[in-house]
């Protein structure tokens, strides 16, 4: 389970002082988003009419980030944070901030979309996959999330706003039929990866994702063991590692499946060439 830390409680006070101290302004309202999918989604929604800003950088890993003292400054400049909401560090620090920050108009992105709770190794419920945006279909209903947020701030150009959201539903329906195509008729229908991040994108499209991490934590030997029997059971075919998390014990299965690990960044910036590239590794 994800550690609370104390940091954000220590920098309360100086965050406090920080809108007031600032020496630049930006030239245009602000918006804050937790990652960079986010940036990428609102960008398209918002297009000239915001400055976006992402708090996590590109590269960390959601459930262990500890936002810097430059992270927070870019709340306190900020008309409004979105975020998906179920994050480790939305959940912790993030939390914290946004009560101290009276003035940001706080957006659950992920709202309405559809939950997928994650089972552990013992077969236990464990929590909600928050990797949301994953999923095109998910994609859409942030998209609308979002407009309408959008609207809600900047009402003049809830038009503009609005002829931008159908821009990228017609753009995400290409996408999401694309992938539809290019998976229907896999050989193998089940995929490992070491964290369970394709939950929503293995549910769009009839895939079983197996994990190695669970609740984060790896498998153990004998749960690894259980693993592989049931990749060989499956035919399993495409192993997928996340950057942002340990390839150990992954890449041990994959060494005793004869398989090469293939590298995704679900928290990449752009969002579409990466669901459309994961697609592409399914078929080699």
């Amino acid at each position: 389970m994800m550690k609370k830390f104390l940091f954000p409680l220590l920098l309360l006070p100086v965050l406090m002082g920080l809108a007031s101290c600032a020496t630049e302004k930006p030239s245009k309202q602000v918006i804050t988003v937790s990652i960079e999918p986010l940036r990428f989604l609102t960008e398209q929604l918002a297009g000239d009419k915001f400055e976006v800003r992402t708090v996590m950088p590109d590269g960390a890993n959601p459930e262990t980030y500890n936002p810097t003292m430059q992270q927070m400054q870019l709340l306190a400049e900020s008309t409004a944070y979105i975020r998906v909401g179920t994050l480790g560090f939305e959940k912790t620090q993030m939390r914290m901030i946004t009560e101290n920050c009276p003035h940001l108009y706080v957006v659950n992105a992920a709202e309405k979309t559809p939950e997928i709770t994650l089972c552990g190794h013992d077969g236990h419920k464990e929590e909600i996959d928050p990797h949301t945006w994953m999923a095109p279909r998910n994609m859409n209903i942030m998209a609308l999330n979002i407009c309408k947020a959008l609207a809600h701030i900047d009402y003049k150009n809830a038009e503009f706003y609005d002829q931008n959201l159908t821009k990228f539903l017609h753009y995400s329906d290409s996408l999401n039929l694309i992938i539809a195509q290019r998976l229907d008729t896999l050989p193998s229908r089940t995929f490992l990866i070491n964290h369970p991040s394709l939950g929503h994108f293995a549910m769009q499209y009839r895939l079983q994702q197996l994990s190695v991490e669970h609740d984060g934590k790896e498998a153990s030997a004998e749960q690894m063991a259980d693993l592989i029997d049931e990749c060989r059971r499956d035919s399993v075919r495409i192993i997928l590692v996340q950057e942002q998390h340990s390839d150990r014990a992954v890449n041990a299965i994959a060494r005793e499946l004869n398989l090469r690990p293939l590298k995704i960044n679900p928290l990449r910036y752009e969002w579409d060439e990466e669901i459309l590239r994961i697609s592409e590794l399914f078929c080699q």
